[in-house]
């Protein structure tokens, strides 16, 4: 009987862990989601014209992780503004990846820089810290 109980019990809470998201980065293209879901992303660091357009007319922006399969990632919690000057530009983003919907919650953005290193654009730790030093508290996704 006991050695049956162990596993058992061991089997249960293996279940029970949360395996939802995990911390890893993702690179590829910044593009507008509309221009993704319809077939239309631009190639990297092309079409200067079609960024300015997109960056002015998408509400939410993927990173185009695998091109040929379409493989996207919708950035949850990075502001359209930061996104919308990225757009078409080689970029990494590390955070928590939720592959059953297709998203990542992002911690840190770099863009490649032209001697092919990175360079950190954005970090949800500096987000966090202009909230709490203009308004003098926590910003409401922490309340």
């Amino acid at each position: 009987m006991k050695k049956l109980l162990v596993p058992t019990i061991l089997g249960v809470l293996f279940l029970l862990t949360p395996v939802f998201a995990m911390a890893t980065s993702v690179t590829g293209s910044v593009q507008g989601y509309n221009s993704v879901a319809q077939g239309q992303a631009s190639p990297t660091g092309k079409d200067a014209h079609i960024s300015a357009h997109a960056a002015s007319t998408e509400s939410a922006f993927v990173i185009l992780a695998d091109r040929a399969k379409g493989g996207h990632y919708l950035i949850q919690n990075a502001d359209r503004a930061i996104l919308a000057r990225l757009v078409n530009q080689q970029i990494k983003v590390d955070g928590d990846v939720d592959n059953a919907t297709e998203s990542v919650r992002a911690k840190e953005i770099y863009t490649q820089a032209s001697d092919q290193s990175w360079k950190k654009v954005w970090s949800s730790n500096v987000n966090d810290d202009i909230y709490r030093d203009a308004l003098g508290a926590r910003q409401l996704s922490e309340r």
